[in-house]
């Protein structure tokens, strides 16, 4: 089976990095008490000038300060079970070469690539993903374009809007990374998507997913 993941929220857990770097750069003050990324958006968006600071805040978590950022917990035991199942393993993810506001203009996807390497998530390791296998592309389009021409048969993304795109390989299982540390189901659904929470549960997800298209048809 060819298994394709996205990588930014979906394999790079930004939660805490986004709160980390924001106090670094002044833009929240040491008490402010956030611990992940949608209320550092959201505290930022609130006040005059707050797109511009959390444009600012984006190029800097994404590329410069991207090792602050972690892979989810249970990824490397994913790609561990996946790789003993013999499973291919690609990354494909929609990523500017540049980020907004970034004066060191850090290339965003040599820094991601940095990163999955520190992290082991690809390299020479038993488990891990050829670097053959990771593709950055400029646009959405491109990347539905990439993950239906080199052969996926699941697709796992934290984006809906991915995973829901007319243009989405028909024959590509979807799976819809929700990240959430205790499993918890959404707090809403969307038709013909998988949610999964958690990377522990990923495999068994796929499995029984895999099992019900083939039931069905």
């Amino acid at each position: 089976m060819h298994i394709g993941l996205d990588l930014d929220n979906t394999i790079i857990d930004y939660n805490g990095a986004f709160p980390a770097v924001a106090e670094t750069l002044g833009l929240l003050d040491e008490n402010h008490g956030l611990t992940d990324k949608a209320a550092v958006k959201a505290a930022l968006l609130a006040v005059d000038g707050g797109l511009d600071q959390w444009m600012r805040l984006q190029g800097q978590v994404y590329g410069p300060c991207l090792d602050r950022a972690r892979p989810f917990a249970d990824v490397d035991a994913f790609l561990g079970e996946a790789t003993r199942r013999g499973h291919h393993v690609s990354i494909v993810s929609h990523k500017t070469e540049f980020g907004h506001y970034d004066e060191s203009r850090t290339h965003l996807w040599q820094a991601a690539r940095s990163w999955l390497a520190n992290a082991g998530i690809v390299g020479s390791a038993s488990r891990a993903i050829d670097e053959r296998d990771v593709f950055f592309e400029t646009t959405r389009a491109a990347k539905i374009r990439r993950i239906g021409a080199i052969g996926c048969d699941v697709f796992v993304d934290d984006l809906i809007e991915v995973l829901t795109d007319s243009g989405f390989p028909r024959h590509v299982t979807r799976v819809w990374f929700t990240g959430s540390s205790a499993g918890e189901r959404p707090a809403h659904t969307v038709d013909g998507l998988t949610p999964v929470g958690r990377w522990r549960d990923m495999m068994a997800v796929i499995d029984r997913t895999l099992a019900t298209t083939s039931d069905c048809g």
